[in-house]
């Protein structure tokens, strides 16, 4: 494996490339087994990457506010811009539409932005694990073993239901806590782990696809993020990390790359749901079964050249930068 000291960061920008567009492919992929069974280790590796980062971080609780602060003040602005489109598009501003739709947890219409609540509760939480790390090995066993439990209870179904559908994401504490726990734990042991070839990856990812396909009909929801908790989706998000973990991207135009895209997660993340319906409706009429897998790639394509024209307005990086 490579000099995990000098390509930590390079490596993690990566994940938030790939997490970034698997999240946009669960988002569009919905029904193809195979692939959104895939992009399904899109919010896993995520929170796995802030485990990592934040793991041997010497912050403080003032550092913790400001980073929930920054969180809370994207928010706002990217419900703010879409207030005035929408206003300006019907020539209507209802301020009380405004502060209603300002949500952090999964409602309309950012209800992505689910992701922004948990977020902010994982920071204010995993500073709590800092205390003794020793005992962090302990907590990911212990969360292990709870989650598996759950993925058990989900199969079996409660009124029909996933267990956790009657549980919102942003308060599946649990498990953002568990892959961001064990980002941090991996961090530990990173020049200890063994190398990964890409056949055992697309190995992994196949046995993964076909587990939740098999699977999904005893769910009675075709949702993936019930998976989540599954051991089959965490061997899946830890082969991927090493895999990714062990390149070299210390080439000059790699780096360039690597740094521009990871800068485009957040806006990526928040206006490719705007662009999914219209683009399904221009390519259907062409490609017809096949809508769903070709509209991913058109819609990552667009959702980053308006984000990388959007980066580039001047003050706009520092005003959403959380």
């Amino acid at each position: 494996m490579g000099n995990k000291t000098t390509e930590r960061i390079q490596f993690i920008d990566v994940i938030k490339i790939v997490a970034m567009i698997g999240v946009v492919g669960l988002h569009t992929t919905a029904g193809v087994p195979l692939i959104y069974a895939t992009c399904s280790m899109s919010i896993p590796l995520f929170f796995m990457s802030t485990g990592f980062l934040m793991y041997d971080r010497d912050y403080s609780w003032k550092y913790i506010m400001w980073k929930i602060f920054h969180v809370l003040k994207y928010v706002v602005i990217a419900n703010l811009v879409y207030w005035l489109i929408v206003g300006i598009s019907y020539k209507s501003f209802n301020f009380n539409s405004f502060i209603s739709s300002i949500s952090i947890l999964g409602e309309p219409p950012f209800w992505h932005f689910w992701f922004f609540g948990s977020l902010l509760l994982v920071y204010m939480i995993l500073p709590l694990f800092k205390i003794k790390k020793s005992c962090n090995f302990l907590v990911v066993s212990v969360l292990f073993f709870f989650l598996q439990v759950v993925f058990l209870l989900n199969l079996l179904k409660n009124e029909g239901r996933p267990f956790e559908a009657g549980i919102p994401q942003v308060y599946r504490l649990y498990t953002w806590i568990f892959y961001c726990l064990m980002g941090g734990v991996m961090k530990s042991f990173m020049d200890r782990l063994p190398s990964v070839k890409l056949w055992f990856v697309l190995f992994v990812v196949g046995i993964n696809g076909m587990f939740q396909f098999l699977l999904t009909p005893y769910m009675n929801d075709v949702r993936c993020e019930f998976f989540y908790s599954s051991f089959v989706v965490m061997v899946c998000c830890i082969t991927i990390f090493i895999y990714i973990s062990q390149f070299n991207y210390e080439h000059e135009p790699v780096r360039r790359v690597i740094s521009e895209l990871s800068s485009l997660f957040l806006p990526v993340f928040t206006i490719h749901i705007f662009l999914i319906n219209p683009v399904f409706n221009m390519v259907q009429p062409s490609v017809g079964m096949l809508t769903r897998p070709v509209s991913w790639p058109i819609v990552v394509l667009i959702s980053i050249l308006i984000s990388y024209i959007l980066m580039h307005i001047k003050y706009f990086n520092s005003l959403i930068r959380i």
